[in-house]
């Protein structure tokens, strides 16, 4: 009697198994929506774009606490 066969599914993140290009087009996308969540994944992380990010938090958490 012939066995079922094994169905393995996908194990780890959709990232490693992505070529290069497609990262790259996710950068593209995350510098021009820098307020996504995409951006946070994918976007620059140099220390400038990280100081003005901090920067706009600190400010919206100000703001929310004033209204």
């Amino acid at each position: 009697m012939p066995a079922a066969p094994l169905i393995v599914g996908s194990v780890g993140q959709l990232d490693s198994k992505t070529d290069s290009g497609w990262k790259d087009m996710l950068g593209r996308v995350a510098e021009a929506h820098p307020e996504s969540n995409l951006a946070d994944r994918y976007g620059k992380k140099d220390h400038k774009t990280l100081k003005i990010k901090d920067t706009i938090k600190k400010h919206r958490k100000r703001a929310k606490g004033k209204i």
